[in-house]
């Protein structure tokens, strides 16, 4: 399943805040560069042909097959951020949460 954006309740919610949810945004991140630093690198995730599209490891599978699958993306993941320049610990956590 392709990311297409915010839930359409989450929205529907947001749409019904008597203040701005930009704004609001922007202070939780901390000003508008850390936000623009964020949203840049959950979209590195997000479109990412491989773990954009990851599905939840499946728990019907043995222990191996799951240490495994994990391993695959984990591997893959610090390719990412090696080849994005992204080196700063805090900001890979930014991207998985």
């Amino acid at each position: 399943m392709e990311y297409t954006g915010v839930n359409i309740e989450l929205a529907r919610e947001r749409g019904k805040t008597t203040f701005n949810v930009e704004e609001l945004t922007t202070i939780l991140y901390d000003g508008p560069e850390k936000l623009k630093r964020r949203r840049y690198l959950e979209n590195l995730i997000i479109k990412d042909p491989v773990l954009g599209t990851a599905k939840p490891i499946d728990v019907t599978v043995d222990r191996n097959e799951q240490y495994e699958e994990t391993l695959r993306r984990n591997i893959y993941f610090e390719k990412l951020c090696k080849n994005a320049g992204i080196t700063d610990l805090e900001e890979r956590g930014l991207m998985v949460r």
